[in-house]
């Protein structure tokens, strides 16, 4: 009797790990709580270049866990499918925000997601913007960025996804942008 009990127990483990492998095979991580990847810079000169091995279902969520070591905060960060290993094309991956993209941030000891996230999602699927001036990411800051990708249409069996920050825009910059603006219509007019 106690060996078919342990026969039960061990073909539900047997089932339930098949299916969390299932569910998670395809979804990829990048730094966690304890180690992230530390950014020191900004701007797409520096793309940090996220290389994913793809699996069956060939859909899921892409995490990356960073910390802002830049002195400034960021406002915004961009994401983009750079290279698919498929005969095909790039376009094979897209970003998919029908589960939407999602920002954490560490606040103290407990990651409290922010709410007021803005995206753009490019033409072709291949490029994902998102917009969070409303709680920038500080220095020293850690976040965590959660994407879906989707590559059921040709199921390449790895791509690179590429990403970087850029800074919040200084009130001084801001205010030049704006004096430059009302210069350019006043000479329009004329």
């Amino acid at each position: 009797m106690r060996a078919v009990r342990v026969g039960w127990v061990v073909l539900g483990c047997l089932i339930i790990s098949a299916f969390t492998q299932f569910a998670f095979a395809h979804d990829g991580s990048w730094g966690d709580d304890a180690t992230p990847l530390d950014i020191d810079w900004l701007g797409s000169g520096s793309e940090l270049d996220l290389q994913h091995i793809d699996a069956d279902p060939w859909k899921g969520w892409a995490s990356l866990t960073v910390r802002n070591l830049c002195g400034d905060a960021w406002g915004d960060f961009h994401l983009r499918i750079k290279e698919v290993c498929s005969p095909w094309s790039r376009t094979d991956v897209i970003f998919d925000v029908t589960p939407a993209p999602e920002l954490w941030i560490k606040d103290g000891l407990t990651w409290v997601q922010y709410t007021g996230l803005n995206w753009t999602l490019g033409p072709d699927g291949t490029t994902l913007d998102l917009f969070f001036y409303g709680n920038p990411i500080e220095h020293g800051d850690k976040a965590l960025i959660k994407v879906y990708t989707d590559n059921t249409s040709r199921h390449g069996d790895w791509f690179t996804m590429s990403a970087y920050a850029t800074p919040v825009p200084e009130p001084a910059t801001i205010a030049l942008l704006g004096i430059g603006a009302v210069a350019l219509i006043r000479r329009t007019k004329r």
